[in-house]
């Protein structure tokens, strides 16, 4: 019954290519989705030659010449990439009314359209209003956490425009259901998954502790505060940094003022293939973020067997509560930061056991992918009947 499921996906970020670790999470639940049902994906095109080798069937939509194509599939998305270059509102209708044009095209004959994100969730619920067909809309932190007027009434749309409106934290949907409570039936929660694998501890020197930061170089993650930190820390602490964005050249200038190039590694983008390794070499994942919804950088630390030092925000308190592997400290506070971090270096012994609580949590209680798109199936198909 499943596989005569039709459903289209549509979303502003997604990996078109090997390398890209844009809207990753995406493509992982989608790449499971394809198994039980029939997929298909609609994303703006990027401002770089397709070389998606993938077997989903994955239609870039153009909007504008390729070297002006900036509005999506950028570490941030839409809203960082309107703050970098504002010039880049005059492209939002065209790229709007050529997701309109695309979603509506290949929405005939589909049960249901999927929708990624708030802006997706708008689009979608119009070409679901004109052509009658079900709309489910996934919202996955930024768009709800985002505080203009715009940002709220696109939300606002994107819940009103949809059958049906998912989570991917219990404290984003406490958040909803604060914000709309006449919508309560609208949502459900389902947490985002993980990719299983096997890995094996490396020997970690005890006179050093490698730190890691996985995530968009945007203003919200704050990597600034996490470099300022290391200035205070005391000796032995090492930083490497995976990802690329619009700070990336103002981080690497903030580094060489503070002296610390000995100190901090930046790797840029890294193909999601290759993250394993890199968190198998590090100790403990450190996440500074200002908002999010469900970060996967911090679920595939704790699934690779990291501790956490994280931002003292409410999803992050929710997996801490969950899993008892790390600690938070004051959201911006460079110096509660490196309270925690000197307070880790004092005692490897519970270093150690926070470790073993991040793979004993992850292994029992984080789901796969695969059962993560087993959940959107049955709520597909309840949406369906």
């Amino acid at each position: 019954m499943s596989k005569a499921l039709k459903v289209l996906g549509v979303t502003t970020s997604y990996p078109l290519n090997v390398r890209s670790a844009s809207g990753i999470f995406v493509q992982r639940l989608y790449s499971e989705l394809a198994k039980l049902c029939e997929l298909r994906v609609v994303t703006p095109a990027g401002d770089e030659q397709n070389s998606e080798t993938r077997s989903l069937k994955v239609h870039p939509v153009r909007y504008a010449p390729r070297k002006f194509r900036k509005l999506a599939q950028q570490p941030g998305g839409i809203p960082v990439a309107l703050k970098a270059n504002p010039l880049l509102v005059l492209l939002v209708p065209l790229m709007v009314i050529s997701m309109l044009i695309a979603v509506a095209r290949r929405a005939r004959n589909v049960d249901l359209i999927h929708a990624n994100w708030a802006v997706s969730g708008v689009i979608a619920g119009l070409v679901g209003r004109f052509r009658g067909i079900r709309v489910v809309t996934t919202l996955r932190g930024a768009d709800v956490s985002a505080g203009s007027r715009l940002s709220k009434l696109i939300l606002a749309w994107a819940v009103t425009l949809s059958d049906e409106v998912v989570v991917v934290s219990q404290s984003m949907l406490a958040l909803c259901l604060e914000r709309f409570p006449d919508q309560r039936s609208r949502f459900h929660c389902v947490e985002n998954g993980v990719d299983r694998f096997e890995c094996e501890a490396t020997a970690r020197p005890s006179e050093c502790l490698r730190l890691l930061s996985v995530g968009s170089l945007i203003p919200r993650k704050r990597i600034d505060v996490l470099i300022d930190a290391l200035t205070a820390a005391p000796p032995g602490l090492e930083l490497t940094v995976v990802g690329d964005g619009p700070l990336r050249n103002a981080l690497q200038a903030q580094v060489a003022a503070l002296q610390l190039q000995d100190r901090v590694c930046f790797l840029g983008e890294v193909a999601p293939d290759g993250l394993n390794q890199i968190y198998e070499a590090h100790d403990i994942l450190v996440h500074c973020s200002e908002s999010e919804g469900r970060p996967n950088a911090v679920l595939e630390a704790l699934r690779a067997g990291l501790a956490v030092v994280l931002s003292d925000i409410p999803v992050h308190r929710e997996l801490l509560q969950a899993s008892a592997a790390g600690w938070t400290f004051d959201s911006g506070c460079p110096e509660a930061l490196v309270q925690v971090l000197d307070g880790v270096l004092c005692d490897p012994q519970q270093l150690r056991q926070r470790q073993s609580m991040a793979r004993s949590w992850a292994d029992n209680c984080l789901p796969s992918w695969g059962q993560c798109a087993s959940q959107y199936l049955q709520l597909f198909m309840a949406t369906k009947a």
